[in-house]
């Protein structure tokens, strides 16, 4: 996958962002299914550099 693009895995989770090559690389959303998200960079499919992480209350 290149470009952008949303990914929603099996157990419910999800990546809206940017890919290359395959991975999560660029500005992106991952969201957890307990709704916690990490808003933020990526690299290589991990989070690289100063982000946002928010919990649900």
């Amino acid at each position: 996958m290149q470009g952008k693009g949303i990914l929603t895995l099996e157990n419910g989770e999800s990546y809206d962002g940017e890919w290359k090559n395959g991975l999560a690389d660029g500005m992106g959303e991952y969201t957890k299914t307990d709704g916690s998200k990490y808003m933020g960079k990526h690299s290589g499919g991990k989070r690289d550099g100063n982000g946002v992480i928010s919990w649900r209350t």
